[in-house]
C-alpha cells in the first residue's frame, strides 16, 4: 500500500499500489495534497495522472482524492490510467466513470 509521485515536464504522475482503503488514504493524504498543491495547471501540457495498475480496491475516500485532483488539474487535465476491472466497476457504481476519464 503505497504512493509514488513523479513529475516529468508538466505531468504529475501518482502511482498507487495495494488497497486504497480508508486507513491507507488517511496515511497518504498529506503527501498527495502537497503534490497537488505544487501542480501548475496553467503550464503547457499540464496533466495529473493517477496510475492504478497495482490497485485492486478503492474506498470512497480515494474517490474523493480523484475528484480533488480533477479540480486541481482543471478540465481535461486529469486522467486515471491502467485501471483494473474491479476498480473500474467501483468508479462506475459511484457514477464517476463519465466525469473522470479512465484509460
Amino acid at each position: 500500500m503505497s504512493l509514488t509521485i513523479s513529475k516529468q515536464s508538466n505531468v504529475l504522475t501518482c502511482q498507487f499500489s495495494g488497497k486504497m482503503d480508508t486507513p491507507t488514504c488517511t496515511r497518504i493524504d498529506a503527501e498527495l495534497t502537497q503534490a497537488l498543491s505544487t501542480f501548475d495547471a496553467s503550464a503547457d501540457g499540464a496533466l495529473i495522472a493517477f496510475d492504478m495498475a497495482d490497485v485492486d480496491y478503492v474506498a470512497s475516500v480515494f474517490l474523493r482524492f480523484c475528484v480533488k485532483a480533477a479540480k486541481a488539474a482543471g478540465p481535461r487535465k486529469f486522467v486515471v490510467t491502467r485501471i483494473t476491472p474491479s476498480v473500474r466497476k467501483i468508479f462506475k457504481i459511484a457514477g464517476l466513470n463519465d466525469c473522470l476519464p479512465a484509460v
